[in-house]
């Protein structure tokens, strides 16, 4: 339910600054879940969940809710290019929300592909205590995200010391 959460939190955002709120960290922390949806990306396409699913694959399908969030709200003007390119390549039956994914069509963003080629091949997600890293942005490259997170007690996160993924391409190697 994360995606949802994360796309609640940027409509209710947009209607407080609407009423004149001033939400200096909305912004940031919108471009930062962009970021962390391209890095968590495996070269096979699944996100890493970071935490209980019950999904029995290692990583999950790419929700459409968490870029509809960055189109929503008061991102940047790259990450919502970057955003609107990456929800163009999900399939749009996935839209469990249509009202989401009708307020990031009405931003009405044209979209720009992430310049992964010029990111850095590894980022961490300080707030969960994921760390990411690849060898490259190819569909074949070595992909592991690695956690180490303290407990927090307001949330569903566990004790997660060790925790890690490797995959090489489309293969989920170690989870």
């Amino acid at each position: 339910y994360a995606p949802l959460s994360v796309v609640e939190y940027a409509a209710a955002a947009r209607a407080m600054a609407a009423q004149g709120v001033a939400l200096a960290r909305v912004r940031p922390w919108l471009d930062d879940v962009l970021r962390r949806h391209v890095h968590a990306l495996s070269p096979g396409g699944g996100v890493f969940a970071g935490g209980d699913t019950q999904a029995e694959s290692a990583n999950l399908a790419p929700n459409p809710n968490t870029l509809a969030a960055v189109l929503i709200g008061d991102a940047s003007r790259d990450s919502k290019a970057w955003a609107a390119a990456e929800l163009a390549r999900l399939p749009h039956e996935k839209l469990d929300f249509p009202l989401w994914g009708a307020l990031a069509e009405a931003a009405g963003v044209a979209p720009v592909a992430v310049p992964r080629a010029s990111w850095p091949t590894s980022y961490f997600a300080r707030g969960v205590g994921s760390y990411f890293a690849r060898t490259d942005w190819s569909k074949d490259a070595i992909w592991t995200v690695s956690r180490c997170s303290k407990t927090i007690d307001v949330d569903h996160s566990h004790p997660d010391a060790g925790n890690f993924v490797l995959s090489r391409g489309a293969d989920d190697v170690i989870v």
